[in-house]
């Protein structure tokens, strides 16, 4: 991620600036605490780093839409809530004046596409109904936020009650997603 920073800066700031801010972040001390303990976090930032250097760059190719669009892919597959960045990447070239043709939409959403349908395929097939990506939103909420949660708990947090409830009603995973 630092690397990946570092580059983007360079392309789009001083050189400099890229490496103040490279070592900036290696020196920040959070940084470790949650590569350690946080991974979704470190390897969304990871995934979210190379979007950006692939696709918001002055100069982007046909390569580079491409991959953009794959490492998008599998930034929503990790954390699906980043489809709302969709919109500001179609936009970013025209806020900044630069030059982009429609094809580069239309590869960077075919590419993306290309990795988020056979999970999309899976998740009908496993629930026989559509999911968007992930059914377990709920339950990372009721893991952060339940009142037996620590800082250390992650997974192992007892939610028994919630569990017990839906079980009891006969709900099945997308049901006990919503509940």
């Amino acid at each position: 991620s630092i690397v990946l920073l570092h580059y983007l800066l360079r392309a789009w700031s001083y050189p400099l600036a890229s490496l103040i801010a490279g070592f900036a972040a290696f020196a920040y001390p959070v940084q470790f605490f949650s590569a350690g303990t946080i991974y979704p976090q470190t390897l969304t930032a990871f995934v979210l780093l190379l979007v950006c250097v692939c696709v918001v760059r002055p100069q982007v190719g046909l390569t580079q839409w491409l991959l953009g669009g794959l490492a998008f892919g599998t930034l929503l597959l990790i954390t699906p809530i980043f489809l709302v960045l969709l919109p500001l990447l179609f936009l970013w070239p025209w806020i900044f004046n630069m030059q982009r043709r429609l094809w580069a939409n239309a590869i960077f959403v075919v590419a993306t596409a290309i990795v988020v349908i056979p999970w999309q395929v899976r998740n009908y097939q496993a629930f026989n109904q559509f999911v968007f990506i992930s059914a377990n939103s709920g339950l990372m909420l009721v893991l952060g936020n339940s009142e037996h949660t620590s800082p250390t708990a992650g997974s192992t947090t007892n939610i028994d009650k919630y569990l017990d409830y839906t079980h009891a009603n006969g709900m099945n995973k997308i049901e006990e997603d919503e509940y």
